[in-house]
């Protein structure tokens, strides 16, 4: 895997596969409730907290 803007780049030595050989993605948790603009705010401005000046720029592009 090779990220660019990272100077970054990772080569695999060693593949297995398990008994069926298929990848499964991970189960993700499903969200049901309904968010307004205040409630999403409100959870950015918690999870971006320790972003800093980066969080507060995220947060805008976000809330768009």
């Amino acid at each position: 895997m090779a990220l660019p803007h990272e100077n970054v780049t990772w080569f695999a030595t060693k593949v297995e596969l398990g008994e069926s050989g298929a990848i499964k993605a991970p189960e993700t948790p499903k969200r049901t409730e309904q968010m307004d603009r205040a409630g999403l705010e409100k959870y950015l401005q918690e999870n971006l907290k320790n972003w800093g000046d980066l969080g507060m720029e995220a947060m805008k592009a976000f809330l768009l």
